[in-house]
This record gives C-alpha cells, sequence and structure tokens, in this order.
C-alpha cells in the first residue's frame, strides 16, 4: 500500500476515534463502526461515477446472488401489484411449494407471516416470500370472491428457468431467454436440437428485457450458433482481449432473427450484436441499453459484510462497435406502444393461465393513465416486434 494511502487511512481512523470519544445520541442511536464503514464504502464507490459498480450491502446480497442463480429458497410464487397496490397471484413455478399447495391466479396475498403486503413494494414482498430452507411461510389469501383462505407453505429449494421454447406454426421455433444462467446452454441445445430433429426451418430468440448473467452461457450458445471464434473483444486492466470458445461447437445453420429493446443489457447485447457483425443474425426492435461493461462481485469478509460489485471489464462486437453507451442498433426498426404488455421477462416456468392474467393486469395499471380506448388498440395490434420477426424469418427461409 502506498505512504498517502497509509496516511489517508490512519487520517479516517483517528476522526471516527474522535466521534466514539465525544459524540452524545440525542435519537438513541448508538455509534456501529461496521455500519458507518458500510456507508463510507458505499459512498467512496460512487465518487466513481459508475453505476454497475457499488457496494452491496449484507442484507441485499442473498437478493443480489440469488438473482444470478437457478435455485432460489422460497415458496416459487410469481406476484406483482394491480393498480390498486394489491399483490396478486400471477403464478406457482412449476414443481414449488406454491404449486403444489394449488394456490390461485388473481388470488390477492394480503398478508405474510401477519405483515400486510397492501401497496408494499417488490423487495419487501420477496424477502417475506423467500427465507431459509425449512421456514414456514403463512399465507392470508383473499380469493376474487372475498373468500379469505390461510395457508402454510414450507420454503424449499425452487428452480427458476430463464429460456422458455414453443413453436410457431409448427416450422419456426420461439426462443425467449429472459437470463443467461449457468445452465442455460445446457437447455437451449437440448431442446434445440430435438426441435431441429422435428423439422423446425428457423429460429425467432427473444432477448427484450435480458439484463445479461453468464458470459460463459452466452459464448456457448453464440458457438452453437456461430462457426467464427471471437464473439467479443474486452478490455480489462491488463488489456486482454477474450476470444476463446467454451464449452460450445458450430452445430446449426438455421436462420436467426433476434428481436431487442432499451432494456436489451451486457451479454443479450454482446450475443445480438457478435450474431449481427458475422451476418448470422437480423436483428429487429429498437437499440439496446448500451451496457457494454462487465462487472464480478468481490466478497467482504469480517464485520463489514456484504460484498463490492466492480466493473472489471468493457467489450465491443468482433466489428470493433462500442456497446457501452450506444448500444446495438436493429437492422429493423419497430417501435413497441407499451412493450410491458408483450415482454415476457422474469422466470419462464409458470403456466401460460398467469402469462394471460399478468397481461390483463398491467393493461389494467396502463388504462388508468392512458385510457381503456388507447390500451385496447394496442393490444388488438399485437406484439409488432414479433409480428416483423417472424416476417423477416420467412422471407431469410425463403432466400436460403
Amino acid at each position: 500500500m502506498k505512504e498517502n494511502s497509509q496516511n489517508i487511512f490512519l487520517e479516517l481512523q483517528n476522526a471516527i476515534e474522535i466521534l466514539r470519544e465525544n459524540y452524545l445520541s440525542t435519537n438513541s442511536v448508538n455509534i456501529s463502526e461496521e455500519e458507518m464503514v458500510r456507508q463510507g464504502l458505499a459512498a467512496m464507490m460512487s465518487t466513481l461515477g459508475d453505476a454497475f459498480t457499488n457496494y452491496i450491502p449484507p442484507d441485499q446480497l442473498t437478493n443480489y446472488q440469488s438473482k444470478k442463480v437457478q435455485t432460489v429458497v422460497g415458496i416459487g410464487l410469481i406476484v406483482d401489484f394491480d393498480r390498486e397496490g394489491k399483490a396478486r397471484v400471477i403464478g406457482a413455478l412449476r414443481g414449488s411449494p406454491s404449486d403444489i399447495a394449488d394456490i390461485s391466479v388473481g388470488s390477492e396475498v394480503y398478508r405474510v407471516n401477519g405483515r400486510g403486503m397492501r401497496k408494499a413494494n417488490m423487495r419487501l414482498l420477496n424477502n417475506c416470500l423467500n427465507g431459509p430452507e425449512g421456514s414456514v411461510a403463512e399465507l392470508e389469501l383473499i380469493a376474487d370472491t372475498g373468500s379469505v383462505r390461510k395457508i402454510r407453505v414450507e420454503r424449499k429449494p425452487v428452480t427458476i428457468e430463464h429460456i422458455r421454447f414453443h413453436t410457431i406454426a409448427d416450422d419456426l421455433l420461439f426462443i425467449r431467454i429472459a437470463w443467461f444462467s449457468g445452465t442455460c446452454y445446457r437447455e437451449f441445445i437440448d431442446q434445440l436440437t430435438s426441435h431441429v430433429n422435428d423439422g423446425i426451418k428457423g429460429i425467432v430468440l427473444d432477448l427484450r428485457a435480458n439484463s445479461g448473467g453468464s458470459i460463459i452461457s452466452t459464448r456457448n450458445i453464440f458457438s452453437a450458433l456461430c462457426d467464427q471464434e471471437v464473439m467479443y473483444y474486452c478490455r480489462k486492466v491488463s488489456d486482454e482481449n477474450i476470444k476463446d470458445r467454451v464449452l460450445g461447437e458450430h452445430r446449426f445453420d438455421l436462420p436467426i432473427v433476434i428481436i431487442i429493446n432499451s432494456a436489451t443489457f451486457s451479454a443479450g447485447e454482446v450475443l445480438a450484436g457478435a450474431l449481427q457483425d458475422y451476418g448470422r443474425a437480423k436483428v429487429v426492435g429498437v437499440r439496446s441499453g448500451g451496457k457494454g461493461s462487465m462487472q464480478q462481485v468481490f466478497p467482504i469478509e469480517g464485520k463489514i459484510g456484504g460484498a463490492m460489485r466492480i466493473t472489471t471489464a468493457t467489450n465491443c462486437t468482433p466489428d470493433g462497435r462500442i456497446i457501452q453507451g450506444n448500444g446495438v442498433e436493429p437492422d429493423y426498426l419497430v417501435e413497441l406502444d407499451m412493450p410491458e404488455l408483450f415482454v415476457d421477462d422474469g422466470a419462464q416456468n409458470y403456466p401460460s393461465e398467469g402469462r394471460e392474467y399478468l397481461k390483463k393486469l398491467r393493461a389494467e395499471k396502463l388504462a388508468s393513465v392512458h385510457g381503456r380506448e388507447k390500451v385496447d388498440q394496442v393490444v388488438v395490434l399485437g406484439d409488432k416486434q414479433k409480428q416483423k420477426a417472424v416476417e423477416i424469418l420467412r422471407s431469410m427461409i425463403s432466400e436460403k
């Protein structure tokens, strides 16, 4: 450590000592050096001006980590708030404790362990639904009929699927990837191989609202679809370039159309940009979000706890297009009114009934702002980005 850095930390230590010796609490709040350091660390990292480099406190670290893995511990209930602030059941993840408990779509989650959920926020709701394995969530549910039901659901490990497949007119495959999880590549290969054997002719790859995930899984998917070596160039502190292909191998030459939007970030942008550069895919939608940096999480041991999420690399596409701040431009610009009605984000393994209910819930919220007539017009027009993707894919198949 440099001498001037040592001096700065000594000065900080002296300042804390002065505070400890002289501060008289007027509000029953005692000095917590651990909390002071946590707040100070967060403030120091904020001076870097990088929204993706920050301190994650211990009480938020579990939730942050749960977004990055395939399995969380909870009851597996998908819930969203209606326009009145009521927490409505969208669906239960397949095989989860809530699926077994048979909780009806549309029911209001009124209380969890005695705590009211009306007009709560999503973080509080998820904190109440999730918890240690073997612990119990006591739910008070109100059905549309007004009847009240109280149930106890034991929390268990729940699998979250971030990838979903369905066919269009039997010969096109629609693949929705909401997050590149660690197991995403294997499921992608297994499902795609099965559908290719059944005779599909092209792929629509929906990366809207994909916020990133495992760059290894992303690279594997790229290498299964493209015979080129470089998916992106990556600049780190050591200025190294990443060119390797991990696990994946070129298997599929099917025509591909990718859908992106302004909420497509990071690994989603890398994959779309690479396949676009090599002419392996056409891109439909609007310019992506422009997050061309990569972060690594460094846990902090000891009393402080938590972790530091630090930007460790920036990247560009194989043709040298810088993603950070620029995003990926689509080949076909197709704007979408009220995209929340059509973009399928988050977990993918809850039933179609729940998806329709979520769309209805979102439409009701939008109608309170834009009017029912406007929302109905948008619903009738449908998912124009998906429609355009299918149109282009049909043309690519004909040309091939």
